[in-house]
């Protein structure tokens, strides 16, 4: 009988510490997400040769601007939240964006969702996806700024000095997007 109470305990501790390190991994997850604010691209700035300068309020209010994002690339990816190959695609690029920061580069998604609850929907998808990079909503100015974005998801590789090394229409790896940034960095 003992044997049986002095298993239930530690069965209990078991699972107990389990939960635990799960909610510290959600709450650790979830601080990453909350730190950037989804919102609308508030105007761009189109030049010649030259990647679209834009800009957007971040989680406390300030506006920010694309070429204050100081980067040895910044991939710039379209997207939406009813986007089967970006819903796929979203991991990878999470993943670029934690493993590949320590070398210069960062993610900034563009959403181009529509509709009355676009906001409150593209950010429901972050917090489900853990999406830690920036994401703003294009209002379709930007797409058009980029030579007008078509397909979904398109990704372009912006260089430290704003102009559009790569572009990109379609899923990618991470394995391919680590070996054509590698290749640019060199």
């Amino acid at each position: 009988m003992l044997k049986n109470i002095i298993s239930f305990v530690l069965i209990l501790f078991a699972l107990s510490a389990c939960t635990q390190k799960e909610k510290q991994e959600e709450k650790k997850n979830e601080s990453n997400v909350t730190k950037f604010k989804i919102s609308f691209i508030d105007s761009i700035e189109v030049r010649e040769g030259l990647a679209p300068n834009f800009y957007w309020k971040d989680s406390s209010g300030r506006l920010q601007a694309f070429d204050n994002v100081h980067n040895k690339i910044t991939i710039v990816n379209f997207w939406a939240t009813w986007c089967s190959p970006c819903r796929r695609e979203i991991p990878d690029l999470i993943a670029i964006n934690r493993e590949m920061a320590p070398k210069g580069v960062k993610v900034i998604g563009v959403s181009t969702d529509k509709g009355a609850n676009v906001i409150s929907d593209v950010d429901e998808f972050v917090r489900e996806n853990n999406i830690d990079y920036p994401i703003v909503i294009d209002n379709g100015k930007l797409a058009e700024a980029y030579g007008n974005v078509r397909g979904l998801p398109t990704t372009f590789l912006i260089d430290e000095k704003r102009n559009v090394v790569r572009k990109f229409l379609g899923i990618r790896t991470k394995e391919f997007f680590i070996s054509q940034i590698e290749e640019i960095i060199k």
